[in-house]
C-alpha cells in the first residue's frame, strides 16, 4: 500500500503537467481501483475522509475533485458545498460518486455544486471519459 505523504510534501510532488485529481474515497478496494485506473495518466491524490479536505485543496491545486457521498464525517455533499464556496475552486469540476440509484442523490449533488454526478460501480471506460469530458470544460 502506498505511503500518505504530508501534506507540504504533497503539494511539492507536482511535477509533471498532468491534470491533478483529488478523490476523497473511504473505501480502501475503491481506492485502489481509482489508483489502478488513474494513475497512469493522472497525478492522483487519493484521501480517505474529507475531515481536512478544505486545507489539503489550497495546497493540492486540484484540477478536478472526486467526492463519494457516503463519507464519514462531512459527507460528500456538504464538501462539494465547502468547496464551491472557495472563491480558487468555483470552476473547478466536482465530480460526485453514489451507490445510490434513486434521484434524490442526484438532485442533491446538483444542488450542492456538482458538476457532474456517476453512480457506482463505474466501469473504467465510463469513469475515464467523464473525466476527459469534465477536464477538457
Amino acid at each position: 500500500m502506498p505511503q500518505t505523504a504530508s501534506k507540504n510534501a504533497r503539494a511539492v510532488q507536482r511535477q509533471t503537467a498532468r491534470p491533478r485529481i483529488v478523490s476523497v474515497e473511504d473505501d480502501e478496494d475503491v481506492q485502489e481501483v481509482l489508483r489502478t485506473w488513474l494513475s497512469r495518466d493522472y497525478d492522483l491524490v487519493v484521501l480517505p475522509h474529507g475531515e481536512d479536505l478544505i486545507d489539503e485543496v489550497q495546497l493540492l491545486q486540484p484540477d478536478l475533485v472526486m467526492l463519494d457521498i457516503g463519507l464519514p464525517g462531512p459527507d460528500g455533499l456538504l464538501l462539494c458545498q465547502r468547496l464551491r464556496r472557495l472563491s480558487r475552486l468555483a470552476t473547478v469540476p466536482i465530480l460526485i460518486f453514489s451507490g445510490r440509484q434513486d434521484d434524490e442523490a442526484f438532485l442533491s449533488s446538483v444542488q450542492a455544486g456538482a458538476s457532474s454526478f456517476l453512480l457506482k460501480p463505474v466501469t473504467k471506460e465510463e469513469l475515464l471519459g467523464r473525466l476527459s469530458e469534465l477536464l477538457e470544460r
